[in-house]
């Protein structure tokens, strides 16, 4: 997806790699595609002009089935789609990765100006509702993990920009390459030979980046609970073990205070990389490492808190991490897992597609020698380790169409969808049909999913 405000270059782009030989489209060409939407989401002819009272309460929205068929008519090549809508975070999980192509408000208005086949910007309210939008715009797509392209630089610069983060050759996408693996926290599991078995593959996935930036967003709330309740003090010193590109780094820095020591440790070196960025751009003061969760080169004893979210999943030996995460903590130190557990992962009304590719993504994990259902473990995990004090809870999670998890089951079977087929037990087509299907009914008005609980177990060292 390669997206902007307007006079960003969209339509431009789109005809440049249409030129260079690519699958490309420019999303506003096609009626089926993008179109004009109320608040309900019901299709509405656009008014002319336009004045600030229509402009709050309609939008211009992608259909997902139409997304759905372009992507799929145009395999397996890479398709650029360039365009913008209201509802472009809610489909980026078709995407591999998510372009943002930045301007200022003198280069929008510029453009808007000069451009002859396009009058948005200069009829009705337009104008001046574009420069309300460009900058809270530009930052939701920076804080979602879209990747930020100069687009004031000439046209064959941008493009050469974009290319450089992709292949620009006919390709299937990332998310459906063998040996791929569901993420869920920024570990991805891969089902390789036991020496590789725990390696954490990021990918170059902005999608991937975006799902890491959302759930730490998403699940902040939890974890903020989660601290209430150990009581974390100014001064702590903290570690986030499997820390992706946020974790829980910035609720930490907001407990620690200035007096306190905040850490972030992944394996993945391109995870820290995307760490660093997103940490300087929130003015996070943080100490960030590469390093291995079942051997961490961490001193013992040396954190009142060792945390950490979604790792154990992962991992073919989960006991190794929290053996490690107990040897660095420091007695009277707490030791905190989050993961979670599939055991009420359902939708209303039901669906028999959503059991069906449930049942296949917890059996694709245990093809990898991983569980996904850790979150019922954990409490007994720290009691074997020889915390005291240990306690435990559980978190749920209710989505409705249009947020961000809701189409979280799809999200993951689709990483997977090769070893699924080649599982055996579901062939290529009926896979997709069931994707489909079940994608359809969870975007119906009133569709209901509760996701995987997310269990949260603390104690203390002796």
């Amino acid at each position: 997806m390669i997206t902007g405000c307007s006079g960003a270059g969209k339509t431009a782009i789109a005809a440049v790699f249409a030129r260079r030989g690519l699958a490309a489209i420019d999303a506003d060409d096609d009626p089926l595609l993008a179109r004009s939407v109320d608040a309900d989401g019901n299709v509405v002819e656009d008014v002319a002009p336009p004045d600030f009272a229509w402009l709050s309460r309609h939008g211009w929205a992608w259909n997902p089935a139409r997304l759905d068929e372009l992507i799929r008519a145009a395999a397996p090549a890479t398709l650029y789609v360039c365009g913008g809508a209201a509802n472009e975070l809610e489909l980026a999980d078709r995407f591999t990765q998510v372009f943002l192509l930045e301007i200022d408000e003198p280069t929008m208005l510029a453009r808007i100006d000069a451009r002859q086949d396009n009058e948005w910007g200069r009829i009705g309210d337009t104008r001046e509702y574009l420069r309300r939008f460009l900058p809270g715009y530009q930052a939701r797509l920076r804080a979602f993990g879209a990747i930020p392209i100069d687009a004031r630089q000439p046209l064959d610069h941008v493009v050469d920009a974009i290319l450089s983060y992709t292949s620009a050759s006919p390709a299937t996408s990332q998310a459906s390459k063998p040996g791929r693996g569901p993420n869920w926290g920024g570990q991805a599991m891969d089902a390789q030979s036991d020496g590789e078995q725990d390696r954490y593959l990021l990918g170059d996935s902005a999608s991937e980046l975006a799902h890491l930036v959302a759930q730490a967003e998403v699940y902040a709330a939890e974890a903020r609970q989660l601290l209430d309740l150990i009581r974390i003090a100014p001064g702590t010193q903290a570690v986030d073990v499997g820390c992706g590109v946020l974790g829980i780094l910035h609720l930490l820095c907001e407990r620690v205070g200035p007096d306190g020591r905040v850490v972030g440790v992944d394996r993945e070196p391109r995870m820290i990389e995307a760490a660093r960025r997103v940490t300087a751009e929130r003015g996070l003061v943080v100490e960030l490492a590469e390093q291995d969760a079942t051997g961490l080169s961490l001193p013992s004893e040396s954190f009142d808190l060792v945390h950490e979210r979604t790792v154990l999943l992962n991992v073919a030996e989960p006991g190794k991490v929290v053996a490690e995460m107990v040897r660095v903590a420091r007695r009277g130190g707490v030791v905190a897992l989050q993961e979670p557990d599939s055991a009420n992962w359902l939708c209303d009304p039901p669906h028999p597609a959503f059991g069906t590719l449930h049942q296949e993504l917890l059996a694709a994990y245990r093809a990898a020698g991983k569980n996904f259902d850790q979150g019922r473990t954990i409490a007994r995990r720290l009691r074997d380790a020889g915390l005291t004090e240990v306690q435990v809870r559980a978190t749920a999670r209710v989505t409705r169409p249009g947020e961000y998890y809701h189409t979280f089951l799809l999200a993951l079977t689709g990483l997977v969808r090769d070893q699924i087929v080649a599982a055996g037990r579901l062939a290529a087509g009926e896979f997709d049909r069931l994707s489909a299907e079940l994608r359809e009914h969870l975007q119906r008005p009133g569709a209901l999913t509760s996701q995987p609980n997310m269990w949260q177990a603390w104690g203390v060292k002796a």
